[in-house]
């Protein structure tokens, strides 16, 4: 079983929401937009929702450690 991390930039986060819209179980926004993550280390379920927020995020500031 491959274990997935999730790794986020928050100084580079411009707050879009991008990565909340495409996978609400992995990230979260503080008030100022800023993105967090709500799981470090999702399970492989949300692997696919994971990089779609990867793909969707415009200042490419998530990265996914495998």
């Amino acid at each position: 079983m491959t274990i997935m991390r999730v790794v986020l930039d928050q100084d580079r986060c411009m707050g879009s929401g991008a990565c909340v819209f495409e996978c609400p179980e992995v990230f979260a926004q503080e008030e100022q937009g800023i993105a967090y993550l709500l799981i470090e280390r999702p399970d492989q379920g949300h692997r696919e929702a994971v990089l779609a927020a990867i793909d969707a995020c415009p200042v490419q500031c998530i990265e996914l450690e495998e």
